[in-house]
């Protein structure tokens, strides 16, 4: 059995994933600059 690529674990729901990860990284990132608690 080989795994499907129309499935949502790897496809275009991987990049959006990443993308939304990436975005709450930045939010973290940000705030924690902003408040200088590094």
């Amino acid at each position: 059995m080989r795994p499907a690529r129309t499935h949502a674990y790897r496809g275009p729901m991987d990049t959006a994933d990443l993308l939304a990860l990436r975005s709450d990284d930045r939010a973290a990132l940000l705030l924690i600059g902003l408040r200088g608690d590094w």
